[in-house]
């Protein structure tokens, strides 16, 4: 932020304001170093990421959640009588999937705005909550499939993905409130909020193997998560910064007290990150376009991997075991060489020039081997789109960073998102 252009002029406004006595007083508290788990940073991290992993929701995984569910006869009535796993019925679960992805980018600036004013340890809590209750109601079509009224309850479906990625996003974003704790590593903690959302890639992995070890039904897996969800809830209590700590640890590694986020109305929000963002409005347009075509592409893609392995290969066994491929490689790319690329990335000092070339080396190589009818093919379009996400999303959010202010983080990411 130090090396960022100049903030917009009413954030520039706010950041001189007087942050009042109370602020102060948490500074001073903070001026010796001194803050729960201080000496436990990294373990903090981690608790929070995992916490943060097990509340990222059903989206991330959507490519073999689809399978998942389609096996559970959710949407089976849509099919014709003694016909399984049709056309319209993957459709019908595909498309819960992407509107709950659309609709969470549509609600990005929302949830910035409520992680700059009531900071993440709320809304850690509240998400898991909400993602609680969207679990809940899931099982609304998959109990109503097994008994033989999916005509009835396969609606519900959309509503609860939607209450659930709602949930997740709210939860995930809370991975930035302990930024301020890593001024030294910043990449490693934008590199564990994206990688909330590709560890949770692996979940449905192990929902399936699971099912197949124990016999369980997917309504009883998902219960069993949903009662991790509420462990997470916990976590994130006990581990998650409040808004006070934030605000204190901010003040004392840019050296100037922050205001008060409440100070401001939610327009006044929009409207401070509105003029960061025009600052260099056809930078933005240009990171924009290049950005959102390359994620656009990665999330049709992983939440069709089923529909294409059958159309390429011509059998559900394919489509099955190239979702299966997807979301490991997904996992393992989220879970381990991203943060240790943005580990490495902060300590040799790596700019963003590398992460930009690196998502537009993937993209290339995702789309060359990925109308290859090769099983071999298949897999390196798998790991480059895998890895793709990863990196483009630690560019992104190191590039928002940028140009954000201390107490406009939420906010700016939300509203460039």
């Amino acid at each position: 932020w130090q090396s960022a252009p100049s903030p917009a002029p009413s954030m520039a406004a706010a950041a001189g304001a007087d942050a009042g006595d109370g602020m102060a007083a948490a500074l001073t508290d903070a001026s010796d170093g001194s803050y729960p788990w201080e000496k436990q940073r990294w373990l903090r991290l981690a608790l929070i990421t995992i916490s943060c992993c097990i509340c990222s929701g059903t989206v991330p995984g959507m490519g073999l959640f689809v399978q998942l569910l389609v096996k559970a006869d959710v949407g089976s009535s849509l099919c014709l009588e003694g016909q399984n796993a049709c056309d319209e019925q993957y459709l019908f679960v595909s498309d819960a999937f992407s509107t709950a992805a659309g609709v969470g980018l549509l609600l990005m600036f929302v949830n910035g705005w409520m992680f700059d004013r009531f900071g993440g340890y709320i809304l850690s809590q509240v998400g898991a909550v909400i993602l609680a209750i969207g679990f809940a109601l899931l099982q609304v079509p998959l109990l109503g499939a097994q008994s033989g009224h999916d005509a009835q309850t396969r609606s519900w479906l959309v509503v609860a993905i939607l209450i659930a990625d709602t949930g997740a996003v709210l939860n995930t974003i809370s991975v930035f409130s302990i930024a301020f704790h890593f001024p030294d590593f910043p990449a490693v903690v934008t590199a564990c909020e994206s990688m909330t959302y590709n560890g949770t890639a692996v979940f449905p992995i192990f929902l399936s193997a699971l099912m197949r070890a124990s016999g369980l039904s997917l309504s009883s897996v998902m219960l069993g998560w949903l009662i991790l969800v509420v462990l997470a809830a916990i976590c994130c209590r006990y581990t998650v910064p409040t808004v006070e700590e934030y605000r204190a640890q901010g003040a004392k590694v840019l050296g100037m007290p922050l205001p008060h986020a409440e100070d401001t109305t939610f327009c006044q929000v929009f409207r401070d990150a509105n003029l960061v963002l025009l600052q260099r409005w056809w930078l933005h347009a240009l990171a924009v376009l290049t950005l959102g075509l390359s994620l656009a592409f990665t999330l049709v893609y992983s939440g069709l991997q089923g529909d294409f392995g059958m159309l390429l290969f011509g059998s559900t066994a394919a489509g099955d075991q190239l979702a299966s491929l997807y979301n490991i490689f997904t996992g393992i790319g989220g879970l381990i060489i991203g943060p240790l690329a943005a580990y490495a990335c902060d300590y040799f000092k790596v700019g963003s020039i590398p992460l930009l070339a690196g998502s537009i080396m993937l993209s290339l190589l995702t789309c060359v081997f990925l109308v290859q009818t090769t099983w071999p093919a298949q897999v390196l379009a798998c790991v480059s789109n895998a890895l793709l996400y990863p990196v483009a999303m630690t560019y992104f959010l190191r590039y928002t960073l940028a140009f954000a202010g201390p107490v406009r983080v939420g906010s700016v990411l939300g509203l460039f998102n």
